[in-house]
């Protein structure tokens, strides 16, 4: 994150449901073949306080029902020792 906006002080959370830098990373090699390159990132993409969906005047004030939510789905979750093995789909070109 900081090699693209050395000022961005994103945490955990924030990374995957706000940050508009991860969105715009994320997308970015969603839609093409390969790794996120930064160079095909928005030029304001530093400038952005969230990512697209997020709605600014509710954001601060749901947090903590977001953070609720994350910390039930991991208590409830199963824990595994080993990643399992990779669907067909995957591997598939």
């Amino acid at each position: 994150m900081q090699d693209v906006c050395p000022a961005n002080t994103v945490e955990h959370v924030g990374l995957g449901t706000a940050d508009p830098v991860a969105y715009a990373l994320v997308m970015d090699a969603v839609r093409h073949d390969g790794p996120a390159r930064p160079g095909r990132l928005a030029a304001d993409v530093c400038m952005r306080a969230f990512m697209p969906g997020v709605d600014p005047a509710t954001y601060e004030r749901r947090f903590p029902e977001t953070n609720a939510a994350i910390v039930a789905n991991l208590s409830t979750a199963t824990p595994v020792t080993e990643e399992p093995p990779l669907k067909p789909y995957v591997l598939a070109r």
